[in-house]
């Protein structure tokens, strides 16, 4: 379980280690809430934390992301996301800007989500029932704005939020993906227009 190429976080990161210790063991993950504000890593983490879930094999799950603003209606989430990626698939699904889901599908979020002893529920929409079996599906969510989705749907996550990324930690995010070192003087001047 790894989240070495991440830098900060720590407190995050070793909470993420632990929810994927136990998913090794029991394939049950909670559905997990990244909330943070922008550029501080929520959709790296969750897809990083999302890459080392396992399925029934010992295999790593296939993840799906949702950008929630191209999420148009409840029918176009049953059609193109739950019918080809859920019905009897292993599979964890994160919906990044999750303030953007459409009212009628985090209403049907309330039912997929509902929890209960067998960490399972059906959905049906149209005379088609999808199950959702939380050992063969998580779901994840990344927002900025976790205001804005429904108090009833965060009960059923388990929220995570994450710390504004320091001067220096941006910094050494700077330098790692820089080929060459940046001498101290530059590294201030950048570290003082990151933000913007």
């Amino acid at each position: 379980m790894s989240f070495d190429k991440i830098i900060g976080q720590e407190k995050v990161k070793r909470k993420l280690s632990f929810y994927l210790d136990g998913q090794h063991k029991t394939l049950l993950s909670p559905h997990l809430l990244f909330v943070a504000p922008r550029g501080s890593g929520k959709t790296l983490l969750a897809q990083t934390y999302a890459s080392q879930l396992l399925n029934s094999e010992g295999k790593k799950r296939k993840l799906i992301t949702i950008n929630c603003s191209t999420l148009t209606s409840l029918k176009s989430f049953i059609n193109d996301v739950c019918i080809p990626y859920v019905s009897g698939k292993e599979i964890s699904i994160l919906f990044d800007e999750a303030s953007e889901i459409p009212i009628a599908v985090r209403m049907a979020l309330l039912t997929i989500l509902n929890p209960n002893r067998e960490n399972r529920n059906e959905f049906t929409y149209d005379d088609v029932t999808i199950e959702f079996d939380f050992k063969k599906v998580t779901f994840l969510f990344a927002t900025t704005e976790a205001h804005k989705i429904f108090h009833a749907l965060i009960d059923r996550l388990e929220r995570i939020d994450l710390e504004e990324y320091s001067n220096d930690d941006l910094a050494m995010i700077v330098q790692k993906n820089v080929d060459a070192p940046i001498d101290r003087d530059a590294m201030e001047e950048v570290k003082k227009v990151l933000r913007g």
